[in-house]
């Protein structure tokens, strides 16, 4: 009974070990993809700050006369533009901390899990030996 009790043990005990590796390799995609995500939303920062520079120098440019109104408007919906995209990659990015961060305490839960596992197993096997 108590050989039989230890093979079930180190049934779970492999599923556990199989689960938390996925677990660890799902976290490690989501860091990649969210450090991913971070160098998107700096580049759209670069772009957004060099739209905002043309939009003034345009400003400046037809308050002197040098530049046609029409022109500026169609740079202001290009930086609306932009300004949304940013905001949505850094929504993305929040997201994907927030699922970051619920994966690695999933993770830290199967660890636990699989420490203790690991001790019911040390157990049985004293057990067993002692008969």
């Amino acid at each position: 009974v108590v050989e039989e009790r230890t093979h079930q043990i180190m049934a779970i005990l492999q599923e556990r070990i199989a689960s938390e590796s996925m677990a660890r390799s799902q976290v490690v995609d989501l860091e990649d993809k969210l450090h991913r995500e971070q160098g998107h939303r700096l580049m759209l920062e670069r772009r957004l700050a060099t739209l905002q520079a043309q939009v003034v120098e345009m400003r400046v440019r037809a308050a002197r006369g040098d530049v046609v109104e029409e022109r500026t408007h169609q740079i202001m919906a290009i930086l609306q533009e932009r300004i949304a995209s940013e905001s949505m990659a850094r929504s993305q990015v929040v997201d994907l901390e927030d699922k970051l961060h619920r994966e690695q305490g999933h993770r830290l839960m199967l660890e636990r899990r699989l420490a203790t596992l690991q001790a019911q197993v040390v157990e049985m096997r004293v057990r067993a030996a002692r008969g």
